[in-house]
C-alpha cells in the first residue's frame, strides 16, 4: 500500500492514515448531529403527544361533568312531573266538587221539606 494518496490535481497528499481520521472524524460529528436532531424532534413529538393526552383527558371530563350535570337536571324534572302527576291524581276535578255542592243542596232541601212535613203531620 502507499503510505500517501495524491486526493487533488494540484498534487498535494495525504497520508492515508490521516484521510481516514479525518474522514471518520466528519462522520462521527455527522452521526452526533443527527442523533441530537432526531433526540430533539424526538422530545418534540413526545410533548405534543403528551400534550395532546392531556387535551384529551380534559375534554372527557368536561363531557363527563357536562352529562352528569344534564342527567341531573333530567331527574329533577321527572321528580317534579311525578310530584305534579301525584297531586292532580289526589284532587277531585272543579266539576266533580260543583255536583257534589249540587247533590248536597238537593239533600239538604229534602231534609227540610222532610221535617217540615213531619211536624206539619204531627
Amino acid at each position: 500500500m502507499p503510505a500517501a494518496l495524491s486526493s487533488r490535481p494540484n498534487g498535494i497528499s495525504v497520508s492515508l492514515e490521516k484521510y481516514i481520521d479525518t474522514r471518520l472524524d466528519a462522520l462521527r460529528q455527522e452521526l452526533l448531529l443527527s442523533r441530537e436532531t432526531v433526540g430533539t424532534h424526538t422530545d418534540t413529538r413526545l410533548a405534543a403527544i403528551e400534550q395532546a393526552t392531556v387535551l384529551s383527558r380534559q375534554i372527557t371530563d368536561v363531557r363527563i361533568n357536562s352529562q352528569a350535570d344534564c342527567i341531573e337536571k333530567i331527574e329533577e324534572d321527572i321528580r317534579s312531573l311525578r310530584e305534579s302527576r301525584s297531586l292532580l291524581e289526589g284532587k277531585a276535578s272543579q266539576s266533580s266538587v260543583n255536583i257534589a255542592y249540587l247533590i248536597a243542596a238537593i239533600s239538604i232541601v229534602l231534609s227540610i221539606v222532610g221535617l217540615v212535613m213531619s211536624i206539619i203531620m204531627a
